[in-house]
């Protein structure tokens, strides 16, 4: 029969109890148009009885696109095949032309409960906003359908809801204009408490944490404000006004907390005080960073709870920013409370710890960086510090008794470099010169054990750690604690000359039968102001030294596992290429002087990689190195451009060494082939070459690499590359696409850190 102008109650009932059972059913898929569970409820439950009251007149042309809408929604093949259903209904009853009302309640009722099970389509709610308009769509043309006097109730409703909701809305405009200033100030001194946490600076992070708070309280009164409390019942505005609530009234609780927590700590009792650590100071600062710590804990976990889909992106982008800075000081924390924890025991509360210090000079390189000229013994007993040996690598070489071996140090170490003095003799035991050589890997916890056991056995002491520090690292604590006036020197070693002067002046200004004495001198009068004298604030020395650590010029080890988790967290360790996962390419290029001299101070090198790499982890590299020898034939001692091989001074003679995952294919010197030797070093390829580079020349070696990697999970070729200290940084480059700490740049970049990594999408190769 024709469609009835007026309805029965009995139809109108049996529409509105559809329109209900649909309404029950997408509430019950949790959706959260406001995030408050009973209002929720009722307003999903009155909004989609409305909708499909009102959609019952729609035109079958609208509700058979509402169905066709829930098909290609659909988030699988049941769904899909329900929304069929659906559709078919709908064409079906536009076919006889003869629909009932129920009839459209149920496409109706039936297509906005699959919407409400689409899939996703976006951030923010994306979905929902399709749902609803084409609903809303659909809805509106139902009503317009309707008779007058049905529609006027309708649209005085909706006209009452649309007034409240503005006046809700205002209301929340209110209060987030009077509290946005607010928020921003917490937010941005927050972020400046962290960043001074980062750097050391308690009281002043104190002081930003106590603003922070301050600034959260006064924006919390702001969003309770009785104005406000109607955005409640808004959708989208709800989830806004909730999550500036909870976040500036936990963060005012938070910040406030760390703010207390910071007053407690203080650094100042890590100072040195003549010559001495005291132990039960540094015990005391475990529990207040602990206590800062869990205040950290309470900051994230109100960051987090304000996380809500449907906050608009500049919202979360600032939720983010504010949860990786806390993420990344609760790191940290984490390592500063863990060296705490071992500090007793490396300061020696637990009895006496000696530890072998190695100034190394990359005048003449090294793997590692530079040659040992010199080293010293620390002893810590108690807290207190001193140093009570000091000497030259040949007092070494000349002490202890005969014969001396290694019977602990890894076994790869001793295939690439036992042939340099660490391996002679049926049984083994070590030549006369090994102490020359020493630094010759790039793998300092390999060259550290080698010293544990060696030392000994060369006039020495049991030793509980190694470090190592090269000339720039001894500027910089000459920086802190001098000037320093040395016989001999011509003028004050100060921060800004002593590195020039260890690294050439001392070869022609001084005396070579003085320079022993000279270099002792200037070693001992730097640990006393820096023990005794003038100790420097531990905060300044900290941030002096950080980017030493970074450039791998400063260098620690120990046998005990929990301290030597502790260096390798600070980055300290200096092992080779650490931390690459299976999926990740890798080199490290290291040169060994083989001339006997101190010419390294003229060499450059600049090194490119071509790469061509596939998803499935397949890599095809060339990987040329240039090398510049840019001393000139005379103007300098024997001693610096000199050399022990018979050539012309200004001669270098380099071996270089590069570690890679990948299988050599080929290798070219010059353009012209050349074999290469090959071992396997910390589960690398190492392959070595040995040449000469005459004064003001140039070499370049080309190596052809090819290998199977790991695929990466999202399809990305990634480049470890460890660089080595010396005088002049390397320069690298990346076929075609430069980069430097993983992002892509569009010029060239010198290679400062430990370990860059470097990040190629697959597309540019």
């Amino acid at each position: 029969m024709p469609i009835p102008k007026n309805p029965t109650g009995t139809t109108e009932l049996a529409v509105l109890g559809l329109g209900g059972i649909a309404g029950v059913g997408v509430a019950l898929r949790g959706l959260g148009p406001t995030g408050s569970a009973g209002v929720d409820w009722v307003l999903i439950v009155v909004a989609t009885t409305g909708a499909v009251w009102s959609s019952t007149r729609a035109p079958w042309w609208a509700l058979s696109a509402l169905a066709g809408l829930t098909v290609a929604l659909a988030p699988s093949w049941p769904a899909s095949a329900v929304a069929l259903a659906v559709l078919v209904l709908s064409l079906g009853a536009a076919a006889t032309v003869r629909r009932a009302p129920i009839v459209g309640a149920a496409i109706a009722g039936g297509s906005v409960l699959l919407l409400a099970t689409a899939r996703e389509l976006g951030r923010w709610g994306f979905n929902s906003l399709v749902a609803v308009g084409a609903v809303a769509v659909v809805a509106g043309l139902g009503m317009w359908r309707r008779s007058p006097d049905e529609r006027r109730p309708a649209i005085y409703v909706v006209g009452a809801v649309a007034a409240t909701a503005a006046i809700a809305a205002l209301g929340l405009v209110a209060a987030v204009l009077a509290a946005r200033p607010d928020l921003s100030t917490g937010n941005r001194e927050a972020h400046r408490g962290l960043d001074l946490v980062k750097t050391g600076e308690f009281e002043l992070a104190q002081e930003a944490f106590e603003r922070a708070a301050a600034a959260f309280d006064r924006a919390d009164n702001d969003l309770r404000a009785l104005w406000a409390q109607p955005a409640r019942l808004l959708p989208i505005a709800s989830q806004h006004h909730r999550a500036g609530v909870a976040l500036s009234a936990a963060a005012a609780a938070a910040t406030d907390s760390i703010h207390q927590q910071l007053r407690a700590v203080d650094l100042d009792s890590l100072s040195i005080v003549d010559g001495r650590i005291d132990i039960d100071a540094v015990r005391a600062l475990h529990a207040p960073m602990a206590e800062l710590q869990l205040a950290l804990d309470e900051f994230e976990v109100s960051v987090d709870a304000a996380y809500d889909d449907w906050l608009s992106s500049p919202v979360l982008n600032r939720l983010d920013d504010l949860a990786a800075d806390i993420d990344e000081q609760q790191a940290l924390g984490d390592k500063a409370l863990a060296a705490l924890e071992v500090a007793p025991t490396i300061l020696g509360a637990d009895g006496e710890q000696v530890y072998f210090v190695m100034f190394t000079t990359p005048a003449e390189a090294r793997g590692q960086g530079g040659f040992m000229g010199n080293w010293a013994e620390l002893s810590f007993d108690d807290g207190r510090i001193e140093m009570t040996r000091f000497g030259a690598d040949q007092d070494l070489n000349r002490g202890g008794d005969r014969p001396r071996y290694l019977r602990h140090v890894p076994d790869d170490w001793m295939t690439v470099f036992g042939r340099f003095g660490y391996f002679k003799g049926e049984d083994g035991h070590v030549g006369e010169q090994p102490w020359m050589n020493l630094t010759m890997s790039p793998d300092f916890p390999a060259t550290a054990q080698v010293v544990a056991e060696l030392y000994p056995q060369s006039g020495g002491r049991e030793i509980h750690g190694v470090i190592s520090l090269d000339i720039f690292v001894l500027e910089r604590i000459i920086d802190l604690v001098g000037p320093l006036d040395v016989e001999g020197v011509p003028e004050p070693l100060t921060g800004e000359n002593s590195a020039e002067f260890l690294l050439l002046g001392q070869y022609v200004d001084v005396d070579p039968g003085r320079r022993g004495g000279m270099l002792e001198a200037v070693t001992r009068q730097t640990v006393d102001l820096l023990l005794e004298t003038a100790p420097p604030d531990p905060l300044a020395l900290g941030r002096a030294l950080a980017p030493m650590v970074d450039r791998r010029r400063l260098l620690a080890w120990s046998p005990h596992a929990a301290v030597q988790a502790v260096i390798a967290d600070a980055g300290l360790d200096g092992g080779l290429l650490d931390g690459r996962a299976a999926d990740v390419d890798a080199l490290a290029v290291y040169v060994n002087n083989a001339s006997a001299s101190k010419i390294e101070t003229f060499l450059e090198r600049e090194f490119h990689y071509d790469v061509d790499a596939g998803a499935d982890g397949s890599v095809s590299g060339v990987l040329t190195l240039g090398f510049a020898n840019t001393a000139p034939a005379d103007g300098y001692p024997g001693y610096v451009i000199g050399n022990a091989i018979g050539m012309p001074e200004g001669t270098s003679k380099l071996l270089v060494m590069v570690a890679s995952p990948l299988p050599l294919c080929a290798a070219e010197l010059d353009g012209v082939v050349t074999e290469i030797q090959q071992w396997t070093h910390e589960g690398f390829w190492s392959y070595e070459v040995w040449f000469e580079i005459p004064p003001l020349s140039s070499r370049e070696l080309r190596l052809e690499l090819r290998g199977q990697l790991a695929p990466s999970p999202d399809g990305d070729y990634r480049l470890d590359v460890q660089h080595q200290p010396l005088v002049n940084d390397e320069v690298w480059s990346f076929d075609g696409v430069v980069v430097e700490d993983g992002r892509p740049r569009a010029e060239g970049f010198r290679v400062r850190g430990a370990t860059e990594q470097a990040t190629v999408p697959s597309e540019c190769s």
